[in-house]
């Protein structure tokens, strides 16, 4: 069944991939495409596509919610600013570069350098 296309009706003129699609028109989306609220499926894959969707989005949407509320980020400008200033951390402590002092070049008596 994986093999199988999924095919969506398009609801309203749209741009699919780079292409223009006129409402009412048939489309193919490939392997990995979400579809949008802009298609309408007419095959049982597309029906099962648009559930799995949604309920992803349903679970994205509740972590949201639990991790700043219903207003989001744009009611707590704090929640955001300690947001990134956990993950700058979390990142710079994830850092294995190490510093090592540049080596310094030495000239010899006949002007050629040699690094020490």
């Amino acid at each position: 069944m994986a093999d199988t296309p999924i095919k969506y009706i398009v609801k309203e003129k749209s741009l699919i991939g780079n292409e223009i699609f006129e409402a009412g028109a048939e489309v193919t989306l490939p392997e990995g495409t979400w579809p949008g609220s802009n298609l309408e499926a007419i095959c049982a894959r597309g029906v099962a596509k648009f559930a799995e969707h949604a309920e992803m989005d349903k679970a994205r949407i509740a972590k949201l919610n639990a991790d700043f509320g219903e207003k989001g980020l744009t009611g707590d400008v704090n929640a955001l600013a300690k947001l990134m200033a956990a993950a700058v951390a979390e990142a710079l402590a994830n850092q294995t570069v190490e510093s090592k002092p540049a080596k310094k070049a030495k000239a010899d008596h006949t002007g050629d350098a040699t690094l020490a």
